[in-house]
């Protein structure tokens, strides 16, 4: 595998059980293996969870920041998400 900033970022993703990244400022969201697709600061990107909105279906990313832990299993709730 070729290293850079990609696969450093996908590294750590895959190994952190997140589904992409999300950024606050562009209001977007990319999963792996399709990272910054767009022109955005990537710098702003944070780990975010991949969900299906249960109201439309789509995928909806969440920053990790939003949510918490409640088990050694690490099941994910979420305290905030619109």
């Amino acid at each position: 595998m070729k290293i850079n900033v990609d696969s450093i970022i996908t590294t750590f993703l895959r190994k952190g059980g997140y589904g992409g990244l999300y950024n606050e400022v562009g209001k977007c969201g990319c999963r792996l293996g399709e990272l910054t697709p767009c022109v955005g600061p990537i710098n702003l990107c944070e780990p975010a969870y991949e969900l299906t909105c249960p109201c439309c279906g789509e995928s909806v990313f969440v920053p990790a920041s939003l949510c918490q832990n409640t088990d050694e299993k690490d099941t994910v709730t979420l305290t905030t998400i619109f």
